[in-house]
């Protein structure tokens, strides 16, 4: 018990060391400010090779002089020189002080490990206004730069680069291998400039191409509103599955009324193309957020999710899973509120049970393992993806990289790196949130959004400012 609290400050410090061993910047800084302890090393070493051994034997020879010497010890002397005369524990305490000596080395160590702490807080600090800078940062390289300044100085982990970088995937499904990615007006030729009965939508420009279609914003001449209009591609007006696909997802948008959920207006026919009139969504999508912050605050994730939830309960509600939940499909309006879009994949309970056994539908790095393994999905498949976009939003990147084969099978088989692991001040409640979230067995996760909107809610209050 004597020695524990010398054991804990040296556990202590060997816990901090472990987090320079891959920060060179910040070892060089710790370092630098230990002057004092670089004086106390020199003066150290040179006494003891200058003045040790002569102090120590000098010190030993005064506290343990040789004995006495008789008469018969001087003839041994003369007839032995070479048998000793010193004081039995001469020697044995000379070696005593002269380890005692290279024991001083103990206090440039001490002033070394004083300046550690001081240090790490300095490095997280100068790692806190390089991530400050890149959030106002004028152009993605400038972000990065700042976000990779952040990282060489961070004594805990932080993701080096914002989502877009490197985790992307494309979906599964043969018929929709694109990502949605935006167009320019101008590179993006218009099949129709005006849609409709009396021409009455008439399209403004192009916002966005998937591989199932083109989505253009347009003027509602008889409402006067900007609206966005979803045509179906024309290679897939032939694809009966796809077509059915296109009016299913209007289906399930227009028995869906909720402030996160998009609203469709119209399914109409124009020139033997199909297309969706719903609500224009101005704010970019959960996915452009995500590359322009890297990653969110706990408090504005959990109010975002939050809110996603709420509208994919109300799906849930009318018997509708959505299949494939990701920031991509996470729109937010000019007011920055967030609602959940492209049911394009989406089921009811019924007709879930029906898929064919083996085909794959979503997005590999969102996917459940009941759904990377072409299983039968559910409403707990939903809360496996919000868990993903959750982790996503905390981190700026997904927790399974990689082919899309080994991405599925990382669902199937291993578990996500704990939150924690990446960000030391993740809250306890946080953590354990999104661990049942992203649990392999949909019976050990939330059972429906109802009873995850619960625990979301009761953590949104704990991070909520105290006033």
């Amino acid at each position: 018990m004597i020695f524990k609290p010398f054991t804990d400050i040296c556990a202590s410090h060997l816990q901090q060391l472990k987090l320079l061993i891959r920060k060179p910047l910040v070892l060089k800084m710790w370092l630098l400010s230990a002057h004092k302890a670089q004086l106390a090393a020199v003066l150290v070493l040179v006494f003891i090779l200058a003045g040790a051994p002569s102090v120590c034997g000098a010190l030993a020879d005064a506290l343990y002089p040789p004995p006495a010497q008789s008469l018969g010890k001087r003839i041994v002397k003369v007839f032995a020189p070479g048998v000793s005369h010193k004081h039995p524990l001469r020697d044995a305490r000379y070696h005593a002080f002269l380890t005692a000596c290279y024991g001083l080395f103990g206090i440039p160590l001490w002033l070394l490990f004083s300046h550690l702490g001081p240090s790490l807080r300095a490095a997280q600090a100068q790692a806190e206004t390089y991530k400050n800078l890149a959030l106002i940062a004028p152009n993605t390289a400038t972000k990065q730069q700042h976000l990779q300044s952040a990282l060489n100085y961070s004594v805990t982990p932080l993701p080096s680069a914002p989502q877009g970088q490197a985790t992307l995937m494309r979906d599964t499904d043969a018929e929709q291998t694109q990502h949605t990615t935006l167009i320019l007006p101008e590179t993006q030729h218009l099949q129709a400039t005006s849609i409709g009965e009396d021409q009455r939508y008439q399209v403004v420009k192009a916002l966005a191409s998937g591989g199932a279609g083109v989505v253009y914003q347009a003027l509602d001449t008889r409402l006067k509103r900007q609206v966005a209009i979803k045509q179906l591609l024309t290679h897939n007006a032939d694809n009966a599955a796809m077509v059915a696909r296109f009016r299913e997802e209007a289906h399930a948008l227009a028995n869906l009324n909720h402030p996160h959920i998009i609203s469709i207006f119209d399914l109409l026919e124009h020139n033997n193309q199909l297309w969706m009139v719903m609500e224009l969504m101005s704010g970019g999508t959960l996915a452009d957020k995500i590359r322009a912050k890297g990653f969110f605050s706990f408090s504005d994730a959990i109010i975002l999710l939050s809110d996603i939830a709420d509208g994919l309960a109300a799906a849930h509600s009318n018997n509708i899973v959505h299949r494939d939940i990701k920031p991509e499909n996470i729109l937010f309006t000019e007011k920055g509120v967030a609602k959940i879009g492209d049911f394009g994949i989406a089921k009811s309970a019924a007709q879930i049970t029906q898929t064919q056994h083996g085909l794959v539908l979503g997005s590999p790095g969102y996917m459940s393992p009941e759904q990377a393994a072409g299983q039968s999905t559910d409403n707990r498949s939903d809360i496996y993806a919000l868990g993903i976009t959750l982790y996503e939003m905390l981190t700026g990147e997904l927790p399974f990289t990689g082919s899309t084969t080994q991405v599925l099978t990382k669902h199937i088989t291993q578990a996500a790196p704990l939150l924690s692991s990446l960000r030391y001040e993740t809250p306890v409640a946080v953590d354990r949130l999104l661990q049942k979230m992203l649990e392999k067995e949909p019976a050990q996760r939330y059972q429906n959004v109802t009873e995850l909107l619960t625990a979301v809610n009761t953590i949104r209050s704990e991070l909520a400012p105290k006033a």
